[in-house]
């Protein structure tokens, strides 16, 4: 019996009007029954819309992301969830509703892939996507970013594919790709690099790069580093609140910084537009203190 479908489907296999009115079902479009035993969660949103697709329609957007790995593009935004984006081609339709998003849009095959039953967007496609929807670069090197961490796909490829397709939005699709990287290990990562490198006007930081001593001893590994200011920007997320965890990241800095780095702390307060100011002044006050540094740089990057 399948998670979710429709009523057509169900009583073809023998489920009656009666039993999808009792509790074992529920309805969460109108015309689509899904198993009402499984709990709430992000697959079985993405599982309620698969009803509705027409042939050559899938899944996009975040939705398709998280079913690909990028497990942090989870749906949820500041005012809550996200409505899931149906890809759909110009050809058919699918009426709009709560809860659904509806993009217009004709799909190559090789930009639909059938992941554990769901047709989706391609993991390439769905960075373009994400990307060229998000209104602005900064947005958009979150999706790639979070793709590109999950092994699903890479800046480059979508830079290739964006020179395939003639899409809408791909000039802001495309700096998104160019300014996205590989290692990012979460999204506020990315929110804290786009303020470094777009509004502080500081060098591209490289990311999540070890840091060893001069016996090649290990220091720590940094968030974000300038090896030239020698200037570490580190973002501490709710783990790092932890007794135990921040115990570990004073002593981690107290050891870069008597090597000789600059260490700049940040949370998800200061990647807010109202602080962004602050942190900004923050940061390029840290790249001029690191480059004003004359004691001995007794660290390096460790090049694997």
């Amino acid at each position: 019996m399948p998670d979710a479908a429709r009523r057509a489907t169900l009583r073809a296999l023998g489920v009656t009007d009666g039993q999808l009115r009792a509790s074992a079902y529920r309805s969460p479009f109108r015309g689509v029954h899904a198993d009402a035993s499984i709990p709430p969660s992000v697959e079985r949103r993405i599982r309620d819309v698969v009803p509705l697709l027409p042939p050559g329609a899938a899944v996009g957007g975040w939705a398709a992301a998280w079913w690909h790995g990028a497990r942090d593009l989870d749906g949820v935004g500041r005012d809550g969830e996200l409505p899931v984006l149906v890809c759909v081609p110009r050809t058919r339709s699918v009426r709009p509703r709560p809860g659904l998003r509806v993009l217009r849009s004709d799909l190559a095959t090789e930009e639909v892939t059938v992941v554990r039953g769901v047709p989706v967007t391609s993991a390439v496609r769905t960075a373009v996507d994400l990307a060229r929807l998000s209104g602005e670069p900064r947005r958009g090197v979150i999706a790639v970013d979070a793709l590109w961490a999950a092994g699903a796909t890479t800046g480059p490829a979508v830079l290739a594919h964006l020179d395939e397709r003639r899409l809408r939005g791909t000039p802001v699709a495309r700096r998104a790709a160019e300014l996205a990287a590989a290692g990012v290990r979460s999204p506020q990562e990315t929110e804290l690099r786009m303020i470094w490198t777009l509004d502080a006007g500081l060098p591209r930081p490289l990311v999540n790069e070890r840091v060893v001593d001069e016996e090649g001893g290990h220091l720590g590994r940094v968030d974000l580093l300038d090896e030239e200011a020698g200037l570490a920007g580190e973002y501490d997320g709710r783990g790092h609140l932890a007794l135990e965890v921040a115990t570990v990241d004073n002593v981690r800095q107290e050891g870069l910084e008597r090597h000789g780095l600059v260490i700049a702390r940040f949370t998800a307060i200061d990647t807010r537009p109202a602080h962004r100011r602050r942190t900004v002044h923050r940061l390029q006050d840290a790249h001029r203190r690191g480059l004003a540094t004359t004691g001995p740089r007794r660290w390096h990057v460790a090049r694997v």
